[in-house]
């Protein structure tokens, strides 16, 4: 998602971020961060993305701070997902899309642009 961002000319804040890994250590590493409106289904939110610009072969994973604020609920057993508010209406998981095809599906509006922070 990274690159896509990059080509669609998204700007990044540079910061440092604290983490939890997986074994519960805790590290601090180098991060950028950017905002900007993701549309589910007809629903506008704004969203913040992390990128770790030095993980190699990293996936986009929604946290649950996203999960949250958008009411979105995982149904992981049913493989399908609905919002919080309206249960009965289930949407099947989606097909992993490989980068060009997100590009081409993507219009990017970014929310209150972020100015990059020179080192």
């Amino acid at each position: 998602m990274y690159q896509v961002f990059r080509v669609k000319g998204l700007l990044f804040q540079e910061t440092a971020l604290a983490m939890s890994l997986a074994d519960g250590q805790q590290t601090t590493g180098e991060a950028l961060t950017t905002q900007m409106m993701v549309e589910i289904e007809g629903r506008s939110f704004l969203t913040k993305f992390i990128i770790l610009p030095k993980a190699k072969g990293n996936r986009t994973l929604l946290g649950t701070d996203f999960l949250s604020s958008t009411g979105l609920v995982l149904d992981v057993k049913n493989t399908c997902w609905y919002f919080w508010g309206n249960p009965t209406h289930k949407y099947p998981f989606g097909e992993e899309l490989d980068n060009p095809s997100i590009a081409e599906k993507m219009s990017i509006q970014q929310h209150l642009p972020i100015k990059r922070r020179r080192r």
